[in-house]
């Protein structure tokens, strides 16, 4: 089993992002097809959508609202599906269990939609009012993916949940998801800064994009996994015990 007793506790930040390089490296070989495909529609889809807004004369300030949702729905498959995975991970990592975790997967793809669109609505609108209700629900949001794939709940009861399990802990979920931001845009403009001419070509565009997102997705998928358990410890009776008996229930 992938998930320890150490995971199941009270951490700091710095602990738990220690145990989420090791569990994203663990794992990051049998998630490469399924992880290919999820960066590889991330890249296609805002590329054909920033073509669309162009072609329909759309304003610039537009684009966002349109790639958002997108990439919002295809990162919670991602993480729903880790999820599974890591659920699942007492049974192995190996190709067979990776094919029935999928297929576990392929019953929650409408709520993690539902969901997904649901969370975008609730930020989108919460940011038109005041702002700042916006970045709170994003916020007390971060976790819904993690619910579904554990607990198997449906899209509202699961955002219900994240929001349950965050609050009280809203600047330590911030905190990461800080750090995955800012080294997502180290990543992301670094290239273009040193190599301008090349970095912009639309294959080397591509390829920089995959490798980005590989190196940065399992990582923080391992980490939202382990937030989720590690919330869990400080709001309910839950320890490595009843993690293993819960996750025992496919």
């Amino acid at each position: 089993m992938i998930i320890q007793p150490s995971n199941i506790q009270p951490q700091p930040i710095s602990v738990l992002l220690g145990h989420s390089l090791k569990t994203g490296k663990r794992i990051w070989l049998s998630q490469f097809p399924f992880l290919f495909l999820i960066v590889s529609l991330l890249f296609w889809s805002e590329q054909a959508l920033t073509g669309w807004a162009q072609s329909q004369q759309l304003k610039e300030a537009f684009s966002p609202l349109i790639m958002t949702p997108v990439n919002g729905i295809l990162l919670s498959l991602y993480f729903v599906y880790m999820g599974i995975v890591l659920k699942r991970s007492h049974l192995g990592t190996q190709w067979d269990q990776q094919l029935q975790a999928l297929t576990a997967f392929g019953s929650l793809v409408p709520v993690v939609i539902l969901a997904s669109l649901l969370e975008f609505a609730g930020v989108a609108l919460g940011t038109l009012l005041l702002i700042i209700p916006g970045i709170l629900l994003m916020i007390w949001f971060t976790v819904f993916p993690q619910v579904i794939a554990f607990e198997g709940m449906g899209a509202i009861a699961a955002l219900k949940r994240s929001l349950f399990l965050v609050k009280g802990s809203t600047l330590r979920v911030l905190g990461i998801i800080l750090i995955f931001a800012v080294v997502r845009a180290v990543l992301q403009y670094l290239p273009g800064f040193l190599f301008p001419a090349i970095a912009s070509q639309p294959a080397i565009a591509f390829l920089l994009f995959l490798i980005r997102e590989m190196l940065i997705l399992p990582f923080e998928g391992a980490a939202y996994y382990l937030l989720y358990l590690e919330l869990r410890t400080r709001k309910e009776a839950f320890d490595f015990d009843v993690y293993q008996e819960e996750s025992s229930r496919m």
